[in-house]
């Protein structure tokens, strides 16, 4: 992917997640982050974002659930369709 392959260049910092978090793993990983990518096609209300919010992580993310209840796209999120 020539996205991925541009980021490597820039060094720029992603981790994926791919487990289940402790609630202090959870705390740093926001601690240090600057955007949470959450490319979700199902969701409920998402804790994952709101969290992300409460710790100034900016989310990018879909219309799914009720995100669109509490994210507006270009001010506090960057929403795709």
């Amino acid at each position: 992917n020539q996205e991925l392959e541009q980021i490597e260049k820039e060094n720029i910092n992603i981790e994926w997640i791919k487990q289940p978090l402790s609630f202090y793993e959870t705390q740093q990983l926001y601690a240090r982050a600057d955007v949470l990518y959450f490319p979700s096609q199902m969701e409920g209300s998402s804790l994952v974002i709101l969290d992300s919010i409460a710790y100034g992580v900016i989310p990018v993310t879909t219309h799914v659930g009720s995100v669109d209840d509490f994210l507006i796209n270009g001010i506090n999120s960057f929403i795709s369709n």
